[in-house]
């Protein structure tokens, strides 16, 4: 055995594999090829030329040749000739042996391949396959003819030549290995040779072509190409312009000069001659086609042609279509269709044409169905070029289309059909479909400008033969036919190939297919190498069955090898990675890298399976992922999660329920202060009923004391008892404005209302009943007056009321012979009372807590007195209020002394001082003042005003009738709704209103009164015992005129009316004065519903100034009341019926436009819609004193 070592050495071995022999060959010398001539010498092929090694002599030496410079490969073929490759070139040579030695080399032919050999195989003397660097394979005929017969692999860069059970094994740089067959080859290629052919069709068991000359036939028995020989004359083939042979085996042919001529076999050449042949148009048809009729088509660029013959075969009509009438042009396909008696039409650009042919219809008035592509529509034509129509055995009308692949036809009776299309990603090599056959089984073969494909109708799968499965080529044309054996024939520009489907093997083998490699983040992982810190696989990738990875190792891929038995161009890998993919996902067989990046966490299961041609698939391989997740999504993390939700969520729920509760408390606190509210609004509305129940009375109780006190003025004693009644009297109305102070410092509304007064006087005034009180008691009163008068600036009732708590309270906590002091004293503003006591005392625990609201002291002593434990509360707030101060010193059993500190003193001259006492008294005090009635003095003109008195106190109603009787008419009601009742019947001048009543108070009477336009004029006085701002508020904003809080000075009253309605005298003249624009409405002297229902008043009449007729109950109507009620509130407002307002309106325009514009009179006089100038000028004359011809010049004289 003879080996080339890589130490450059020749190595022989013995039958026992001993090395024999060891020869080295030059440095230089690169040897590529050894081969055996004989038992005793072997050819070395070498970058430097030939070689021999002799075994006999173990010599290694050189053959001399001129020519073979160096060689890449050699060969030695049966007969013993030696091929020898150098460069583009390989060469056939003999040899010459003497004496067992080879001494020469010589060339008998050479093939210049026109690309660089890398290798070469001889296949049985008869081919030669020759590998190139860059150019494919090329095979040769080994009788050195210089054309190849095949070529494959184009492009691809050549290894390795090998041959393998009766197939080359030729293996490629970067392209895989690839198997092919060189026994019984089944694909047969016929090549024109230089004959470039226009026109091909199948006859008899051949094929007729057509040149630029002449008319040839293909013998497929005898493998050749010869001129057609008949009795067709060779001028007659020279001027063929088309031809067609028929189903009857018929040759049909159409010269230049449109004659048209048949030949059959059995008989003679047939020449059709008729005058409507020349109807047909000059330039050769795109298509001639017969039916089973036997019509023959002529199909041109712009014109369809039906040829029809008459029973004795001579030409009967020659009809056309105008193709552009109808869209048809450059047609390309035509099929004739007996299912549906139709001629399918296909062409370039408009698609497919299905012509519904009747034989008693011309060809011109058949129906046509025109079928394009629509991109809106899934079930339109693919695309509208239509290269080749076919109708299976099946049943199945098929289309093909170029660039929009293959198109089934969907056909429902009495419907256009639709479409299915099937394309490359439906398995078809290309989507350029050249032509369509159907084989004997029913099988449907496609012929593309890449490939040759069979679509079995049992499976719905496509199967594509390439130059790989022994395709001559695979960029196929139009041509194509079926011969009477079965044979199919596709066609290519410059020949031809055909073959018996039925010997195309029905197997192959499935392929191997492994995992060859494992990558993270395109790292490649070896076994047992580490990869961060650890081993990923520790055997073979084959051999693991899960791969563990770490969270962030989550984007991997694989390196799958799939060995295929031949080029896998038609081959597929399937995969799913679990449980992300439920489907398998198809990838062509080339892409043989799968890439998954960004995997979650989680357990996965690759599986992998890969195909052969016939869509059968190997048994499914896998391995699993499993992705371990990050510490903060394992167990241990999940369980800390889960101990801090469950922490988390006790914290809300206790924080939910500590909101809820403090909600709760919220809530209650709420609804207690809003009970509060309620109940300080029941308190305010107690105190302000008991206030009117109290203050009525008293008003009826102090005006007699007051005469009875001036009728018994001689009697000490009466005039005594009575001023101690009055004194009582007067306490009581303390009490109650007492109440109402509270009410106010409860809302922190209690305002100081400071003035000048003595203090020495009011001193005097306020001690004068307690003197009593201690002498009827029997307790010593001492009270220490300044050594000089003191004049202070406070609060009178404030003060008065800080006193009276003061020593009442000091009186109540004394027995007989106990004493009660007060002691004043100043030093510059400050004002300094003690009042001081020796009576029970207070225990040091209550002494802290005795200026608390409420607070009562636990320890009385021997006897509980009786209190509220408000009142020295509101006694520090009064003191508060001056910026004051109050402190206590007390001991149990011993008294008390309050010191009070007060910053009120002010040096003013007596001339400045106001005598408070009588300014208080004349505000509160009934009996100051004339109560005698006969004392008072109004204007007996008053007498016929009504005044309608409304108060439900049976006693103060007949007081106050008796008072205001003597002076206006008076009406009296019990309520609100009486005074309304009697509204409806009689308008009064004015209304004098309690508040509080019974059915309707006194705010919503005088609400109602001033909301009603018809009403809204009339004065209402309101009386009431509620006295405070918001109360008087409230009273005024009901619309009172006046507010008059009791107990009251009955003068004040009677003033208060006559005041009223002097300002309604006032308005009547504002009204009659001719002034109607911008009304000075307030608060005394009209109303806003007055001032609203005067100035719609004056514009009506602006409105009918012209209007010698005004119709007044219309104007009433207008302004929206009624003709009654429009005269009563005009009568109320201005004193004057409607019509004198009228009047008086007119004139006062009539003397506007004298003065303002050149009128003359007679125009004013029609323009102020006066009937007679006579009587217009006469009562002119009376309003303004002149006539109206001279208003004008009186005017400006006093100007």
């Amino acid at each position: 055995m003879i080996c080339l070592s890589e130490s450059n050495s020749i190595l022989e071995y013995d039958m026992n594999l001993s090395l024999v022999t060891n020869i080295s060959y030059p440095k230089r010398l690169e040897a590529n090829d050894l081969c055996a001539i004989d038992a005793n010498n072997y050819l070395l092929s070498s970058n430097i030329g030939i070689f021999c090694y002799n075994t006999t002599n173990k010599e290694l030496y050189k053959i001399n040749n001129d020519k073979i410079k160096d060689s890449s490969c050699l060969r030695v073929s049966r007969n013993n000739n030696i091929y020898i490759s150098s460069g583009s070139i390989l060469y056939d040579c003999s040899h010459v042996v003497d004496n067992g030695i080879l001494s020469e080399i010589k060339i008998h032919n050479t093939f210049n391949i026109g690309s660089a050999i890398k290798t070469f195989e001889l296949e049985d003397n008869e081919r030669i396959w020759i590998g190139t660097v860059n150019d494919g394979v090329m095979v040769y005929p080994s009788d050195g003819n210089s054309e190849y017969q095949m070529k494959l692999l184009d492009y691809k860069r050549i290894s390795e030549i090998s041959f393998l059970d009766n197939s080359y094994c030729i293996s490629t740089f970067d392209g895989g290995i690839h198997f092919y067959s060189f026994k019984n080859e089944i694909f047969k290629k016929v090549d024109f040779k230089g004959f470039k052919f226009y026109q091909v069709a199948a006859y008899g068991d051949g094929l007729l072509a057509k040149n630029n000359k002449s008319l040839y036939l293909y013998d497929f028995r005898q493998n050749k190409i010869s001129e057609f020989v008949s009795v067709i004359s060779k001028e007659l083939q020279n001027n063929v312009k088309s031809f067609y042979v028929d189903s009857l085996d018929r040759l049909w042919i159409l010269t230049k000069e449109n004659r048209l001529y048949s030949y059959d076999k059995n008989a003679k050449l047939k020449e059709y001659k008729d005058v409507k042949l020349l109807l047909l148009k000059d330039d050769s048809p795109q298509i001639f086609y017969s039916d089973p009729m036997g019509n023959i088509w002529l199909g041109y660029i712009d014109n369809l042609y039906r040829i029809s013959f008459t029973s004795d075969h001579e030409i009967d009509e020659v009809e056309s279509i105008h193709l552009d009438s109808c869209g048809i042009s450059k047609i390309r396909a035509m099929y004739w269709d007996s299912r549906t008696s139709s001629m399918f039409v296909g062409t370039d650009v408009q698609g497919m044409y299905q012509l519904y042919i009747d034989r008693q219809k011309p060809i011109k008035d058949i129906k046509i169905e025109h079928y394009m592509f629509d991109k809106g529509d899934e079930h339109s034509l693919s695309s509208n070029f239509v290269s080749s129509i076919i109708r299976d055995k099946s049943g199945i009308l098929w289309f093909g289309t170029e660039q929009g692949g293959l198109c089934r036809a969907i056909e429902e009776d009495g419907q256009r059909m639709k479409f299915i299309s099937y394309s490359e990603e439906d398995g078809l090599s290309n989507n350029v479909v050249k032509s369509l056959l159907c084989d004997k089984s029913g099988n449907l073969w496609i012929a593309t400008n890449i490939g040759l494909n069979i679509y079995r109708n049992d499976s719905g799968s496509f199967h594509v033969y390439r130059t790989s499965d022994g395709l001559p080529f695979d960029d196929f044309w139009y041509a194509s036919f079926m011969l009477n054996d079965g044979t199919l024939v596709f066609s290519k520009f410059e020949g031809f190939c055909y073959f018996n489907p039925d010997l195309l093997p029905k197997k192959e083998d499935l392929p191997q297919l492994h995992i060859r490699s494992f990558n993270v983040l395109s790292d490649k992982i070896l076994p047992n190498e580490k990869y961060n810190d650890r081993i990923i696989i520790d055997s073979r990738l084959s051999d693991n069955d899960v791969l563990n990875l770490k969270y962030n190792e989550n984007s991997i891929s694989f390196d799958i090898d799939a060995l295929y038995s031949k080029v896998a161009t038609d081959h597929f890998i399937r995969y799913k990675l679990e449980p992300l993919n439920d489907e398998w996902i198809q990838i062509p067989a080339k892409d043989q890298k799968l890439s998954f990046n960004g995997l979650k966490p989680d357990n996965y299961r690759l599986s992998l399976s890969a195909s052969n041609s016939f869509d059968e698939w190997t048994k499914p391989i896998s391995i699993g992922i499993n992705i371990a997740p990050p510490f903060s999504r394992s167990a241990i993390a999940y369980v800390i999660y889960v101990l801090l939700a469950i922490l988390f969520i006790s914290i809300i729920v206790y924080n939910l329920m500590r909101v809820q509760r403090l909600k709760y408390e919220l809530r209650e606190e709420a609804i207690q202060k809003k009970s509060l509210e309620l109940l300080n609004i029941e308190k305010q509305r107690f105190f302000s009923n008991i206030s009117h129940e109290l203050k009525t009375p008293l008003t009826l109780i102090l005006a007699p004391i007051t005469v009875l006190s001036e009728r018994f003025s001689l009697d000490i004693d009466v005039k005594e008892k009575l001023a101690i009644i009055k004194r009582q009297a007067k306490k009581m109305l303390n009490l109650i404005e007492l109440s109402h102070e509270l009410q106010l410092n409860e809302r922190n509304m209690l305002k100081v209302k400071p003035c000048m007064f003595s203090f020495n006087k009011f001193l005097k005034d306020i001690t004068e009943d307690f003197m009593f009180m201690a002498k009827y008691d029997n307790k010593d009163f001492v009270v220490n007056y300044p050594n000089k008068n003191v004049n202070v600036y406070a609060d009178y009732s404030m003060i008065e009321q800080m006193l009276n708590n003061l020593l009442t309270n000091s009186f109540k906590h004394t027995v007989q012979r106990d004493k009660v002091g007060i002691d004043i004293s100043y030093h510059d503003q400050l004002l300094t009372i003690k009042v001081y006591d020796t009576g029970d005392g207070i225990s040091e625990k209550d002494l802290p807590y005795i200026f608390d609201r409420f607070y009562q002291a636990s320890n009385q002593g021997l006897k509980n007195i009786g209190g509220t434990g408000i009142g020295l509360a509101f006694t520090k707030r009064l003191i508060e209020l001056h910026s004051g101060n109050i402190g206590v010193e007390s001991k149990l059993g011993e008294g008390s002394t309050f010191t009070v500190n007060l910053p009120i003193i002010q040096n003013v001259t007596e001339a400045d001082v106001i005598d408070e006492t009588n300014e208080q008294e004349g505000e509160t005090d009934l009996y100051v003042g004339d109560w005698d009635i006969k004392s008072i003095e109004i204007d007996s003109k008053y007498l016929r005003f009504l005044v309608y008195l409304v108060e439900d106190n049976t006693e103060m109603r007949s007081f106050l009738t008796e008072i205001i009787g003597q002076f206006f008419t008076l009406k009296s009601f019990a309520n609100g709704k009486e005074c309304l009742d009697g509204m409806n019947k009689e308008w009064p001048d004015i209304i004098v209103s309690d508040v509080m009543m019974p059915e309707m108070d006194g705010n919503e009477l005088c609400n109602v009164i001033k909301s009603d336009l018809k009403t809204s004029h009339i004065p209402v006085i309101l009386l009431t015992a509620c006295n405070t701002v918001d109360d008087k508020i409230k009273g005024l904003q009901s619309g009172a005129d006046a507010y008059i809080p009791k107990p009251f000075y009955p003068k004040h009253v009677l003033t208060r009316i006559c005041t009223l309605l002097d300002n309604r005298a006032k308005l009547w003249e504002r009204f009659q004065s001719g002034v109607p624009l911008n009304i000075a409405a307030n608060e005394n002297e009209v109303s806003a519903k007055d001032n609203e229902f005067i100035c719609a008043l004056y514009a009506k009449f602006n409105e009918y100034v012209d209007d010698e007729c005004v119709d007044m109950e219309l104007l009433a109507k207008e302004i929206g009341v009624n003709r009654s009620l429009f005269f009563q509130k005009v009568k109320a407002l201005t004193n004057d019926s409607p019509f004198e307002l009228l009047k008086n309106y007119r004139l006062q325009r009539a003397a506007e436009l004298l003065v303002k514009e050149e009128y003359n009179v007679k125009e004013v006089c029609m323009m102020t819609g006066f009937k007679s100038r006579t009587h217009f000028s006469r009562l002119f004359k009376e309003k303004y004193g002149v006539a109206p011809s001279k208003y004008k010049e009186s005017v400006v004289n006093r100007i």
